[in-house]
């Protein structure tokens, strides 16, 4: 896993939703990317705001798949329940 990191960065926000974000961020990229893959975190700041950009080498989604992928409950695993970014 490659990272890139900002210092001296401090957030706002609700750290156990953030943790479960990045958990089930990680967790995905983790699945899709195959073994000699590589993932990617990359976290910036500008006017105040904090961008944390998360990246892997697999296969990507479909056309189809995109336009889909932030509709409630929606998965693209067999055995997925579409929750995870909501958990």
């Amino acid at each position: 896993m490659k990272s890139s990191r900002s210092s001296n960065l401090c957030v706002t926000a609700n750290a156990a939703a953030l943790e479960q974000l990045f958990l089930n961020l990680l967790l995905n990229a983790a699945q899709a990317t195959e073994r000699a893959g590589s993932i990617g975190i990359e976290v910036d700041r500008a006017a105040g705001s904090v961008t944390v950009t998360i990246w892997n080498t697999g296969p990507g989604f479909t056309t189809a798949t995109r336009q889909r992928a932030f509709a409630p409950f929606f998965t693209a695993k067999p055995e997925g329940t579409g929750l995870g970014r909501v958990s």
